[in-house]
């Protein structure tokens, strides 16, 4: 799940020269619900097993349930299910280099407010995949899906079943340099990939997600130039789908926005 974050410190630093060439050239974030018991309650665990702070170390005050739940994990996703297709949330290229360069500082804007992103998406529910067509969310996804791979072709469809969501899985696609990708998208992933994982991002409580129900997830990405700190928020609404003649959606059911002012996580530029 990208950022640019050192490059941008190191850019600011005087580091990095207008004729450098960055690899990556650019990179595209990706996000997409998850369904996993084992990642939730992994997450859960964390708020008694690990120290508040690393410089603690192994006796000092647990992290707590908050911090926990407010905190993004790298993880190797097996017992899970990515339940839509993933689709792109944020984009950064490294175009410009040479922060001594006046012109380049006019152009940054003379910080990093203008890296503070905010992106919805939404993923409706006729994309809605059986866990077989999506995988954990690490790996390639089959390229040749069978007839029933939406939930709206299954044929549990007439069961009208809904399925729980546990928070989001975030993954990249970046461009090195000219036509040299990397991926662990699974749409994109790259053969052989095996030193990138997807980011966690859990939800203190789990939501349900009637069937025909939309999934809208919000997510934020922070920059503080004050403290140099940058940090993501999160946080999924689950609507009723519009129909033709039909009110507007309905918010069924809504998390809370995770990790607010980068009160539980955050890294340093």
């Amino acid at each position: 799940f990208g950022g640019r974050g050192a490059i941008d410190a190191m850019n600011r630093m005087g580091l990095l020269m207008n004729h450098c060439i960055s690899i990556p050239q650019s990179y595209t974030s990706y996000i997409a619900p998850v369904s996993s018991v084992r990642l939730h309650s992994e997450a859960k665990g964390q708020a008694y097993s690990q120290p508040s702070s690393a410089m603690d170390g192994p006796m000092g005050q647990p992290m707590g349930f908050l911090k926990a739940m407010e905190t993004p994990y790298v993880v190797r996703s097996h017992a899970a299910s990515q339940t839509h297709p993933e689709k792109p949330i944020f984009k950064f290229e490294h175009v410009a280099f040479g922060a001594r360069d006046d012109g380049y500082r006019q152009q940054m804007g003379g910080g990093t407010a203008q890296f503070n992103k905010r992106n919805t998406i939404r993923f409706s529910p006729e994309e809605t995949m059986a866990a077989f067509a999506s995988g954990s969310g690490y790996g390639p996804r089959k390229e040749e899906l069978p007839p029933d791979a939406t939930l709206s072709q299954s044929p549990m469809n007439s069961f009208k079943l809904g399925t729980t969501i546990h928070g989001l899985l975030g993954s990249f696609e970046a461009i090195l340099f000219d036509r040299v990708t990397i991926s662990i998208a699974p749409s994109t992933f790259s053969e052989g990939m095996f030193s990138w994982f997807p980011l966690y991002f859990p939800i203190r409580e789990p939501l349900y997600v009637p069937y025909n129900a939309s999934i809208v997830a919000s997510v934020w990405r922070r920059c503080d130039d004050e403290t140099n700190r940058v940090w993501y928020e999160w946080g999924i609404d689950v609507a009723t789908t519009k129909e033709q003649g039909k009110p507007e959606e309905q918010i069924i059911s809504c998390s809370a926005i995770h990790n607010p002012g980068g009160r539980s996580y955050y890294v340093r530029l």
